[in-house]
């Protein structure tokens, strides 16, 4: 090629190039934006804070996952309980029927139906829960609401030797921190042992979280009612997949939810438990009816 058409020809390359780069800058910003508009409304409910934590997000049209049944991954589970309540913040800033509510739930679980539903999933065994253990802390709640802090209230209300057969339920005055959780579970290293905790903020007000009043199941307050719903939830996750990291993961669906995630905002009716208390809380997956159940 002669060398006044190579010259005429790198020109015009040169011209192009501008127009190239920004042709790539809002290609990419569109395959971008077509890739955060594909992540399903639950994604969340997934999400990492460091280890694998899963959470209830808040209440959307995506209410439940699909009819796929939760898989036996042979992590560890709990059959039996010991759940201890950690009330992190002053007194006045929690509802003022919620230690009195919480109590009420957890001993009406024994026994129940609704715990029943576990049993599937055990391996042989069948859920057993003792009375809550209620520990108060009245210094305010972290700041954060990461893995790291909620396991360091553990850790000081535990003396950093917790209960084998706990589950800590890490309870806060504040409302939740940052995500569109409403409440969470995991697991981290306390003291010498690996510990399952929850961390539940005070949702009281928050929109999504409160599942309302659908059956006057009973009188306590819509903030202690909608806490203890959510507990519900996390209970019973935290039973069937208390160590919910890859590798240590007990009972989920082919798409990563647990027992709880695949019937969230779920409910046909008021719940009845053991010792004669009534409570309006979501149903569960139940492998055995192919699907949510609530005894």
């Amino acid at each position: 090629m002669p060398q006044s058409r190579v010259s005429r020809a790198m020109k015009a390359i040169q011209a192009a190039v501008p127009s190239l780069r920004a042709m790539v800058a809002v290609g990419v910003s569109i395959v971008v934006m077509m890739m955060a508009v594909s992540v399903p409304v639950g994604a969340a409910a997934h999400g990492h804070r460091g280890p694998r934590l899963h959470g209830l997000t808040r209440r959307s049209n995506t209410l439940a996952s699909t009819a796929s049944p939760l898989v036996d991954l042979h992590g560890p589970v709990r059959s039996s309980v010991h759940p201890y309540a950690i009330w992190w913040g002053p007194q006045g800033g929690f509802p003022t029927d919620v230690v009195t509510a919480m109590t009420s739930f957890f001993g009406g679980l024994q026994g129940s139906d609704y715990l029943a539903v576990a049993d599937q999933y055990l391996r042989g065994a069948h859920a057993s829960l003792s009375p809550v253990v209620n520990l108060f802390d009245p210094s305010p709640p972290s700041r954060s609401s990461s893995q790291a802090s909620i396991a360091a209230e553990v850790a000081k209300m535990s003396r950093k030797r917790p209960d084998p057969a706990g589950i800590y339920f890490v309870f806060t005055s504040t409302a939740s921190r940052g995500g569109s959780y409403c409440a969470w579970h995991a697991a981290a290293r306390v003291g010498t042992r690996t510990t399952a905790f929850a961390y539940m903020p005070n949702i009281t007000g928050v929109a999504n979280c409160d599942p309302g009043d659908r059956y006057g199941a009973n009188s306590y307050s819509e903030g202690a009612r909608a806490l203890v719903n959510v507990t519900a939830h996390e209970l019973m996750e935290a039973i069937t997949d208390p160590q919910p990291t890859p590798g240590t993961s007990a009972w989920l669906d082919r798409g990563g939810e647990e027992i709880g995630d695949k019937c969230a905002w779920l409910f046909t009716g008021p719940v009845h438990l053991a010792n004669g208390s009534t409570w309006q809380l979501q149903e569960e997956w139940s492998n055995a009816v192919s699907g949510c159940a609530q005894g």
